[in-house]
């Protein structure tokens, strides 16, 4: 699946997760991260502003999602 986050200026990793529906809370996208059970195809996770479009997202064994990104000033 696709899935259309808007990024804004104070975004953090934590956020992305639940913006992005792969975690229901910033608790359980920080347990996660931890863990080491998010992992980022063709990207980093450590600056989601710098992230591209296109970016797959891995949770976990099963859960996948691919990156739209829309900055906030566009989100209207």
């Amino acid at each position: 699946p696709e899935v259309e986050v808007v990024v804004g200026s104070n975004f953090e990793s934590v956020d992305f997760l639940v913006a992005a529906g792969l975690a229901r809370s910033k608790s359980e996208a920080r347990r996660l991260l931890d863990q080491g059970a998010v992992k980022v195809i063709g990207g980093s996770l450590d600056d989601p502003i710098k992230m591209k479009s296109g970016t797959v997202v891995k949770v976990g064994k099963r859960r996948f999602v691919r990156i739209r990104l829309k900055p906030e000033f566009d989100a209207k």
